[in-house]
């Protein structure tokens, strides 16, 4: 009688770690998934690191990392706004401004994922890569691409920064403006080391396009000078890009919000944009 009780708990345990399939049939599902993982390339091959991932309904986001690989994990039920714990279906999204949105369908049941439903698999991966499709592509050259400290804090420095957009697809349009809250031509300096961002004004020395342009094969140029103070900037390595915010009707508002409350604004954290660019490198030397 004893070893009946025993195997009856066993099995009252294991039914209590299934639920059914919201999605029907006769499959149940284990619960108690708080992460689902995945990777993401782009068509170009290129590096996929730093594309940003986000869950609605939960708002929830992460980066992909050097690999295009990512993890979301949500609050146990205890901490989500619905008592219990939500359940239904959500949409998870991959954003990188340049490239086609990509999305994949997650369901939860009482505050946790659950496997092997809709487009991930009951190892808590994604049943496939996610894939993104360049839109336009963004070169930055600069010149001369390096500086020296010492001169710098002398007499400071000129900087030409050339903006090259190419459309990859159609009916693609970009706000590039040239004055942005009293501004001209904005450029970011993103110290790579220590992570400091300077805003820079630069004057327009060509421009092939308006302040919203619609991208074709046919490349759109901006040349920008850019004069830099004295003791501005350290040695060190510079990320250089410029104000510039693809017009995505597609993307959700709550998506970009996610980026943060500046991250479209002329503001430091407008480094949260994720946006792919090929150049745009600055050394300053001792």
């Amino acid at each position: 009688m004893r070893a009946f009780s025993c195997f009856t708990l066993a099995i009252l345990s294991l039914v209590a770690g299934c639920t059914e399939n919201p999605f029907g049939g006769d499959d149940t599902i284990e619960s108690g998934n708080s992460s689902i993982r995945g990777s993401i390339v782009l068509s170009d091959r290129g590096p996929a690191e730093g594309i940003h991932v986000w869950l609605d309904g939960f708002d929830i986001k992460s980066r992909t990392d050097a690999k295009g690989e990512f993890t979301v994990t949500i609050p146990p039920p205890s901490g989500q706004d619905t008592p219990g714990g939500a359940t239904g279906v959500f949409t998870l999204y991959g954003f990188l401004a340049n490239y086609s949105l990509f999305t994949a369908t997650v369901a939860t049941r009482n505050g946790y994922f659950l496997y092997g439903t809709k487009d991930i698999s009951t190892d808590g991966s994604l049943a496939f890569p996610g894939f993104m499709i360049e839109r336009f592509s963004m070169n930055i050259d600069v010149s001369p691409n390096v500086l020296y400290a010492s001169v710098l804090a002398d007499s400071g420095g000129v900087v030409d920064v050339t903006v090259t957009l190419t459309g990859k697809q159609t009916g693609v349009r970009v706000y590039f403006p040239t004055l942005v809250d009293n501004t001209q031509g904005p450029l970011f300096f993103h110290n790579l080391t220590t992570g400091e961002v300077f805003i820079l004004e630069s004057a327009v020395a060509q421009n092939t396009g308006g302040e919203t342009m619609t991208l074709g094969v046919t490349p759109a140029t901006r040349i920008m000078k850019a004069a830099i103070g004295k003791h501005i900037l350290t040695p060190g390595t510079y990320e250089i890009r410029p104000y510039l915010r693809a017009l995505r009707p597609d993307v959700p508002r709550e998506l970009i919000r996610s980026l943060g409350a500046r991250a479209t604004s002329l503001h430091a954290d407008y480094m949260n944009y994720p946006l792919k660019f090929t150049g745009g490198r600055l050394t300053v030397q001792p």
